[in-house]
């Protein structure tokens, strides 16, 4: 009774016999790294892009205002700024129109500087 067993290994005529591969076990999953496989990939992408300013669509309400209305807000310079999208209040079809588009222009990996210009386009600039 000298031999001692993991939870990993059983006894077969006598030899210790792993029940899994440990080159496998090793390579799928390690217990000192608990991040997935997918938040390694989201961080990767964002190492990848750097510096590069974070953009989003979004509501706001001025003021003490019951309406909403679409806006851009990105990061950049260490600051957060926002730009107004024209068209009215969220529930008018030209702004969730323009707010679309924009949200389309930041999913296809549009840059920074083309995205603020559709908006100036919207503003009649």
């Amino acid at each position: 009774m000298n031999q001692q067993f993991s939870l990993f290994e059983s006894v077969e005529d006598g030899k210790s016999a792993s029940l899994i591969d440990p080159i496998s076990d090793t390579e799928s999953a390690s217990l000192m790294n608990p991040i997935s496989d997918a938040q390694t990939q989201a961080l990767q992408r964002l190492r990848e892009k750097g510096k590069d300013p974070i953009v989003c669509v979004n509501t706001y309400s001025p003021g003490r205002r019951k309406s909403e209305y679409y806006r851009l807000s990105y990061f950049q310079d260490g600051k957060t700024k926002h730009l107004h999208i024209p068209g009215g209040n969220t529930r008018a079809k030209l702004a969730q129109y323009r707010a679309g588009k924009l949200q389309e222009l930041i999913e296809s990996g549009a840059q920074l500087e083309e995205i603020i210009a559709a908006v100036e386009t919207y503003r009649g600039g």
